[in-house]
C-alpha cells in the first residue's frame, strides 16, 4: 500500500486553506459539546487546547466542526508528531475499509482531509455516548439511562447488533480481529457502533507481513490469531471473539484474562474455556460452540451466532412465563377448596404456559407445567361433580394421565348411569305417554261397562256366573287388544300400573260375587256389593295414580250408601255410580287433552 500524499495544489505546511476550513477545530464549541466520557479541555486550533475524545495505540480522535453543514464531528489523526509511513498507511486504510462498511452499526466516515501539519485526518461522525466496557462496569447506569429492566438481555441485544455489524463486514470480504466491549460505542439514545478498524483484514488483498503476525488483545484472541491450532483467518474468527465477549458478559471478565501468548498455546490444546454453573445451560452452550480452539466446530458466523443468542432470548422469555404459571398452578394447589380462587389461578397458569409455548413450542417446561395444569382442573372438576366441564378440559388435553383419564370416564359410566335412571323415573312418572290410547280404550270399556251393570242393575240374572264372565271376558279381551293395538302403554310404570290396578279391579269384583254367590247372598246384595267393590277399585286408582280418582270412588261410595240404605233405588244408584266415573273421565280426558297435565294437580307418587 503506497502512502499517503496531499492532493496537488496542496502542501504538508498548511497552503490547502480550502480543505481545512471544510472540518477544522473549532475554539467555539462549550465543553458541554463533548462526549461527557471524553476529556473536556476546549478545541482551537492550538493543539494544547483541543478537546481530546479518546486515543488508541496510533492515533488520537479530537473535537472538531464541519461548517459547510454546521455539525460537530471527530478527527481520527496520528498521535506522533512525525509518524512513519507505515502508521500513515494504516490509518488510510483503515478509513477506506470504514467507509466501504456503510451500516448503521459501523461509524460513518465522511471524508479524508489535510490536517495543518500536511497529514492526513480521518472526519467521522461524532458519537456521543460510552464505550460498552464502561457500560458494563455499572449496571444500574444501563437500568437508569436506557430503562433496561433485563440487564443481561440488553447486553445481549448490543451483542447481537454488533454481530449484525460484522455480517455486514463479512459481506463485504472485510472481518474486523479486535471485537471487544471497549471497542463498541454505545450512544446516548442506544445507538451501537463497532469502532476501531485498524487491524481489520481485507480478504481480497495480500495480506501484509504485520497483519499475518499475532495482533488484537490477547484476553480475547482467537487461537489462530495466535498463530496456534493453525489455520487461516476467516468470519469464524470474529465469532471466537463474540464468544469471548458473550463469556465477558456472562463472567465479568475475558476467557483468557491474564493469559501470556506461551500459555494461551497450552490453553487452546485443552479445549473451550470452562464456562461458570451459574450460566444458563443454553448460554453456555452457545458460549463453547463459538470458543471452540478449531474453527471447523466453531459456530461459522456471526450470524448463526446472532440467531442462537436470538434463540436465547426468545427462550428466556418462554421460560420466565412457564416459571409464572408455575406459581400460579402452586397457588391453584393450595386454593383448590375455594372454587373461585382456584378457578382464578389454574386459568392465569394455563394462560402463562399457552404464551410460553406460543413464545418457543418446544419449551419442555411449559408443555410439562400446562399437561399438569389441565389434569388439575380435570381432577378439581371431578371433584365438584362438574362432568361436563372434566370432559371438555379432558378433551382439549393430549397428555392427560392414563389413571385420571379411567377415572374420568368411570365417572362418565356413573353419570350415564343416573342420568339413564333419571329418563327412566321421568318416564314411567310421564301421563301424557299413551294419554290418547288410554281415553279411547277407557272410553271403549266404560260404554261397555255401564250398559252392561245398568241392564244387570234393572233385570238382574239369577246366578252370578253371567257376571263373572263378564268381567273376566272384558280383562282377557282388554289385555289382548292393548298389547296389540297399543303397546306404549306398557312402557312406563304409570300405564302399567294403570292397567295393574284394572286388572286387580276385575279380579277383586269376581272373587267378590263368587264369594258372594257361595255365601248364598241375594242378587240386590250382591249387586250392592259390587258399588262397594266398585269404590275401592277408584280409591286405588287415585291413590296410586291420580288424585282425580277420588271423585269416582266419592260417587261408588255415595251409590253403595243410597243401595244399602234404600234397595229400591239400587238400580238407580247403579246408575249414578256408574255415570259419575263417565262423567270425571270425559271432562279429565278433554281439559288435559286441552291443557296438558301441567295445569292439574300431579299424580301421587308412584311405588319404588
Amino acid at each position: 500500500m503506497g502512502s499517503w500524499a496531499p492532493k496537488e495544489g496542496s502542501s504538508a505546511d498548511g497552503s490547502n486553506e480550502v480543505t481545512r476550513r471544510v472540518v477544522r477545530v473549532s475554539s467555539r464549541i462549550p465543553p458541554s459539546a463533548a462526549s461527557h466520557t471524553r476529556s473536556r479541555s476546549g478545541p482551537t486550533d492550538d493543539p494544547a487546547e483541543e478537546v481530546l475524545l479518546g486515543e488508541g495505540g496510533m492515533a488520537k480522535v479530537y473535537l472538531g466542526r464541519q461548517e459547510k453543514l454546521d455539525r460537530a464531528v471527530a478527527l481520527k489523526r496520528l498521535g506522533a508528531a512525525a509518524p512513519e509511513p507505515e502508521a500513515i498507511d494504516r490509518l488510510l486504510r483503515e478509513a477506506r475499509i470504514t467507509g466501504r462498511l456503510e451500516h448503521p452499526n459501523i461509524v460513518p466516515v465522511h471524508d479524508i482531509i489535510t490536517g495543518p501539519d500536511g497529514l492526513p485526518q480521518v472526519v467521522l461522525k461524532r458519537i456521543e455516548g460510552d464505550t460498552w466496557s464502561a457500560l458494563l462496569a455499572d449496571p444500574q447506569r444501563i437500568q437508569g439511562q436506557f430503562g433496561a429492566e433485563d440487564v443481561l438481555a440488553w447486553n445481549l441485544e448490543v451483542l447481537m447488533a454488533v454481530a449484525r455489524a460484522l455480517s455486514f463486514a463479512h459481506s463485504r470480504r472485510v472481518i474486523h480481529r479486535d471485537v471487544k466491549p471497549s471497542n463498541v460505542m454505545i450512544g446516548a439514545f442506544g445507538e451501537i457502533y463497532l469502532l476501531d478498524w485498524g487491524i481489520a483484514l481485507d480478504l481480497d488483498e495480500p495480506p501484509s507481513q504485520e497483519q499475518t503476525e499475532p495482533s488484537g488483545t490477547n484476553g480475547y484472541m482467537a487461537p489462530e490469531q495466535v498463530g496456534h491450532h493453525g489455520g487461516a483467518l476467516g468470519p469464524w474468527t470474529d465469532t471466537y471473539l463474540l464468544g469471548a465477549t458473550l463469556y465477558r458478559l456472562v463472567t465479568g471478565r475475558p476467557p483468557h484474562a491474564g493469559r501470556t501468548l506461551v500459555d494461551r498455546a497450552l490453553e487452546c490444546a485443552d479445549g473451550p474455556p470452562e464456562v461458570p454453573d451459574h450460566v444458563p445451560a443454553e448460554l453456555s452452550g452457545i458460549i463453547r460452540r463459538a470458543l471452540d480452539p478449531l474453527p471447523a466446530r466453531r459456530t461459522p458466523t456471526p450470524e448463526s451466532f446472532r440467531r442462537e443468542v436470538a434463540a436465547f432470548l426468545t427462550h428466556r422469555a418462554a421460560r420466565r412465563l412457564a416459571s409464572r404459571g408455575d406459581r400460579e398452578r402452586a397457588r391453584a394447589e393450595r386454593l383448590r377448596h375455594d372454587a373461585t380462587a382456584f378457578e382464578s389461578h389454574s386459568l392465569a397458569a394455563d394462560l402463562a404456559y399457552r404464551a410460553a409455548l406460543e413464545e418457543w413450542p418446544e419449551c419442555d417446561q411449559a408443555q410439562r407445567g400446562r399437561s399438569a395444569t389441565q389434569a388439575l382442573r380435570v381432577e378439581h372438576a371431578l371433584e365438584s361433580d362438574d362432568l361436563r366441564l372434566a370432559r371438555r378440559l379432558a378433551s382439549t388435553s393430549e397428555s392427560l394421565p392414563a389413571s385420571l383419564r379411567e377415572r374420568l370416564r368411570a365417572a362418565m359410566r356413573q353419570a350415564s348411569a343416573r342420568a339413564e335412571k333419571l329418563e327412566r323415573l321421568v318416564r314411567d312418572a310421564d301421563r301424557e305417554l299413551g294419554h290418547r290410547a288410554r281415553g279411547l280404550f277407557g272410553g271403549v270399556f266404560l260404554v261397555f261397562w255401564i250398559g252392561f251393570w245398568g241392564t244387570v242393575a234393572f233385570s238382574p240374572p239369577s246366578t252370578v256366573w253371567p257376571l263373572v264372565g263378564f268381567c273376566l271376558g272384558v280383562l282377557g279381551l282388554g289385555l289382548g287388544l292393548t298389547r296389540l293395538g297399543a303397546p306404549q302403554l306398557y312402557e312406563n310404570r304409570i300405564n302399567r300400573t294403570s292397567i295393574a290396578v284394572v286388572v286387580s279391579g276385575l279380579l277383586l269384583l269376581s272373587v267378590w260375587l263368587v264369594g258372594a254367590a257361595q255365601l248364598g247372598l241375594p242378587m240386590t246384595t250382591i249387586i250392592t256389593g259390587y258399588l262397594f267393590v266398585c269404590a275401592l277399585f277408584t280409591s286405588g286408582m287415585a291413590t296410586l295414580m291420580d288424585p282425580w280418582g277420588a271423585v269416582s270412588a266419592a260417587g261408588f261410595a255415595a251409590a253403595f250408601l243410597v243401595a244399602a240404605t234404600w234397595p229400591t233405588s239400587l238400580p238407580f244408584a247403579v246408575l249414578g255410580g256408574n255415570g259419575v266415573m263417565l262423567l270425571n273421565q270425559l271432562v279429565l280426558n278433554y281439559l288435559r287433552g286441552r291443557r296438558g297435565f301441567d295445569s292439574l294437580p300431579a299424580m301421587g307418587s308412584l311405588p319404588p
